[in-house]
């Protein structure tokens, strides 16, 4: 089940980025831009670095 709820939001994120395109042809660069400037916080690189230790999987994986 949780394949079919991936796949469908999948659908919608494509929608959603095909519109935005439509409305703006800059808003893909955009966004990889935004991506490549992001920075987390201490604390969540932190709390990341102990699940990796810890071996828990993160949450995508988790329930698959």
């Amino acid at each position: 089940m949780t394949h079919r709820l991936t796949s469908a939001y999948r659908g919608h994120a494509r929608v959603f980025l095909k519109d935005l395109e439509a409305i703006r042809p800059s808003a893909i660069v955009d966004i990889i831009h935004s991506g490549e400037s992001f920075v987390l916080e201490q604390t969540v690189q932190r709390g990341m670095k102990a699940m990796r230790e810890f071996q828990i999987p993160p949450l995508d994986q988790a329930y698959k």
